[in-house]
């Protein structure tokens, strides 16, 4: 439904439980932030929970909704910016003028401003230590390039440059009824989401103030690195390795989507049936954990990868094993009784995710903004029935590349590469079919390679 100021919203009624679930998500993701401020959207956003407004000091606000038994929370995405409110029906008259008020009007504390930059700088300096985190921003470099919003990491310098002003100005051009998408549900109708949001919106002050330029959708990532062996060191004793490449162009259709994401349940999904890990894990002992996350994007093409754990002289028999799972999935097709068991979990799972009225009303709103059409959880059970093992083999033939294949592996080269030849090729390249780039250690602040001054 319509509500005042150009906001759109979602309302599933559900009052079996006296509770309230609002999410209020505005385009103010990364994708806004200007070429000379990364870092700002995120910043807005959490400050946004953390920094009062502008009738209370954050201290009494946090007192109010500790009063109320009310959750608030605010966060940024890569796209979105996303605020929340939870709270049982009965106070909802008293927790939603709050919530209103720390969207229209947040305080921006200073102190709360300084506070929160300290601890995202002390998040910056221990970065370079975690080896997932390491192979997941080389991984999106080496994927998306290092220019893209949706891979632009905040440095130091730009954590430094981002002020209150800023902050408020950002949030006043991008946090506004017009950009608003509502999810609700629970013990509320939208009757009374109405009653409770549309004065409000109707009457909100940065209306004033002229809206965001930025156009969207936001453009995609240029091309990234070519398919090749790549390392990057870490003193760690099992290897982290992701393997995979871009997904292809165009975009699927709804039914392309669902005969992917059935055939990558049987790759390397979360259930029963999964080659990876019953081959790598549960037969060989090769790996800690494996799994294959195959993400064809909503905007533009984004990218499938295999991730798993291996001990280090174990990662090229390891590597050898995942290869040969993805020519098997691409030579022929599924038994039936395995599509069979895999169509039934992921139908488990589909209701399940949509077990609350909260959740489906907020899998509308996603649907919404990203323009999938308005039937596809409806026609979702339909469409993966249909699935035959003949479409599982076509796609995995269509979308599983090997000749485009990346792979990244963090860890220590000298005692996970295996041994070199006479012509200096260690048994992972050969394996991988090229040599080694090896990419640099980075200054956890700047990300600058710590050879480079």
């Amino acid at each position: 439904m319509e509500l005042a100021g150009g906001a759109t919203a979602f309302v599933v009624h559900d009052p079996t439980l006296p509770l309230v679930d609002v999410a209020v998500v505005a385009r103010a993701g990364a994708w806004a932030d200007p070429p000379a401020a990364p870092g700002l959207a995120e910043l807005t956003a959490a400050l946004l929970r953390r920094g009062g407004t502008a009738t209370l000091e954050p201290d009494r606000f946090d007192e109010r909704l500790d009063e109320l038994g009310a959750i608030v929370r605010s966060q940024a995405t890569m796209l979105y910016g996303v605020a929340t409110l939870r709270c049982t029906s009965d106070v909802l008259d008293e927790a939603a003028p709050l919530f209103l008020d720390m969207l229209e009007r947040p305080g921006f504390d200073a102190r709360r401003l300084a506070a929160l930059k300290g601890n995202l700088r002390e998040s910056m300096a221990r970065r370079q230590l975690d080896p997932l985190a390491v192979l997941g921003r080389e991984w999106e470099w080496l994927m998306f390039g290092a220019g893209h919003f949706s891979t632009r990491p905040l440095r130091a310098a730009d954590l430094d440059a981002l002020t209150a002003p800023a902050l408020a100005d950002f949030h006043r051009r991008h946090w506004r009824p017009a950009s608003f998408w509502i999810a609700a549900g629970g013990d509320v109708d939208g009757e009374r989401l109405r009653s409770l949001f549309d004065a409000r919106f109707r009457d909100w002050t940065a209306a004033v103030d002229p809206p965001s330029a930025a156009a969207w959708p936001p453009p995609p990532p240029a091309g990234g690195a070519a398919p090749g062996l790549y390392h990057v060191a870490a003193d760690v004793p099992q290897a982290k390795v992701a393997l995979g490449h871009r997904a292809p162009s165009p975009l699927p259709t709804v039914e392309e989507r669902v005969r992917l994401e059935v055939m990558a349940e049987i790759l390397g999904g979360r259930g029963a049936i999964s080659r990876l890990n019953g081959r790598l894990r549960s037969a060989e002992g090769l790996v800690y954990r494996v799994a294959a996350r195959l993400d064809p994007g909503d905007l533009w093409p984004a990218d499938y990868r295999i991730l798993f754990d291996t001990r280090d002289r174990d990662l090229p028999r390891a590597l050898a094993a995942a290869l040969e799972e993805i020519d098997r999935l691409r030579a022929a097709p599924p038994h039936p009784e395995e599509l069979a068991t895999v169509q039934r979990e992921l139908l488990a799972r589909r209701r399940q995710e949509l077990d609350t009225a909260e959740e489906a009303a907020g899998y509308l709103v996603e649907d919404a903004l990203v323009g999938r059409p308005e039937d596809y959880r409806v026609r979702y059970e339909e469409l993966v029935a249909a699935v035959t093992a003949e479409d599982v083999l076509a796609t995995a033939r269509k979308h599983l590349r090997p000749d485009q294949l990346l792979i990244l592996v963090a860890g220590r080269w000298q005692s996970l590469a295996g041994p070199a030849d006479a012509a200096g090729w260690t048994e992972l390249e050969r394996l991988a079919g090229h040599r080694a780039h090896h990419l640099p250690d980075r200054d956890p602040l700047t990300l600058l390679p710590l050879d480079q001054p």
